[in-house]
């Protein structure tokens, strides 16, 4: 098999294990980890599932800053 220009550059992020991110509810304090995917148009890490960062009392989480 034959490969033509430079290989490095072929990613499968679809193999990759998704990173988990602690995410906190701004009103009740609830945390919870949500399980995150780097996209490579973007350059960003955007959760798997936007449900996962609904909280119990129904508010929408945000990523707790380290």
């Amino acid at each position: 098999m034959m490969y033509i220009g430079d290989k490095t550059q072929f990613i499968n992020t679809g193999l990759d294990e998704p990173d988990m991110q602690l995410y906190i509810c701004p009103f009740c304090g609830a945390e919870k980890e949500v399980a995150e995917k780097y996209d490579l148009f973007q350059k960003m890490f955007f959760p798997l599932w936007w449900k996962d960062t609904i909280c119990e009392c129904g508010e929408q989480m945000e990523r707790k800053i380290k």
